[in-house]
C-alpha cells in the first residue's frame, strides 16, 4: 500500500482536520489508521482507491472511485460490481419517509448477494456544509429521510482484495433520488 496523494485541509473552516483528496494503492483499506507515502510505480493489477473532496460556497462534495492497472481479475472485478450494484440498489431505495438505517441495510443485503458477507463497509453519509453530517446512514438511525436532504452514497468493500468503491452524492426528491454528481461509474470491463 502507498498513498499517491493527500493534502489535508480543515472540514469547511470549522478547525477539524480531515483528509482532503486521497489516492490509496494496493490491498490496503481505505480506513488504515497510518498512510505513508512511498515512491514507486503501480503495478499492474494494483486497485487504486481514489476519494476527492471539494467545496464551493461553503458546500462539500464527495466522489470516490476504484480503478485497476489494466483488467480487473474475476475477483478484483465482482468487488467493483458489488460496489456499483449496492451505490445503484441505496439510490433506489433512498426516497422521503423512509429511516436512513433502511439505506444501510440495503447496502448490506447486495453485499450478501455477492458473497461479501461481513465485507461491506458503511453506505453513506449526509453531505452538505459539512463532509459529514445528517442523515448518517447507520444501522441504528431512525432519522427519516426528507426531500433537500443529500446524501454521499459509498457502499463499500473492504477487504483482502483492498477497498471498492463507488461513490456519489444524491438529492432526495419529492418522490425518489436524483444523483447529483455525473463520473463515470463502470470504468472496467
Amino acid at each position: 500500500m502507498f498513498q499517491v496523494f493527500c493534502r489535508r485541509g480543515t472540514d469547511n473552516n470549522r478547525g477539524r482536520e480531515r483528509k482532503g483528496n486521497l489516492a490509496l494503492v494496493g490491498q490496503t483499506d481505505a480506513y488504515a489508521s497510518s498512510i505513508h507515502s512511498y515512491s514507486r510505480p503501480i503495478q499492474r493489477g494494483e486497485p487504486v482507491y481514489i476519494d476527492l473532496g471539494a467545496s464551493y460556497q461553503g458546500y462539500c462534495g464527495d466522489l470516490s472511485r476504484t480503478v485497476f492497472l489494466g483488467p480487473p481479475t474475476s475477483e478484483q472485478a465482482n468487488i467493483l460490481e458489488f460496489a456499483l450494484a449496492a451505490t445503484e440498489a441505496v439510490k433506489q431505495a433512498a426516497r422521503p419517509g423512509i429511516p436512513a438505517r433502511r439505506l444501510r441495510e440495503v447496502g448490506n443485503e447486495v453485499a450478501n448477494q455477492f458473497g461479501l458477507q461481513g465485507k461491506g463497509h458503511g453506505t453513506g453519509h449526509g453531505i452538505g456544509c459539512s463532509l459529514r453530517e445528517e442523515p448518517l446512514l447507520d444501522p441504528d438511525n431512525e432519522l427519516l429521510l426528507q426531500p433537500g436532504m443529500t446524501i454521499s452514497l459509498e457502499p463499500m468493500y473492504v477487504g483482502e482484495l483492498g477497498t471498492a468503491v463507488i461513490e456519489d452524492n444524491i438529492l432526495i426528491t419529492e418522490d425518489g433520488s436524483e444523483y447529483l454528481s455525473h463520473c463515470p461509474r463502470r470504468n472496467w470491463i
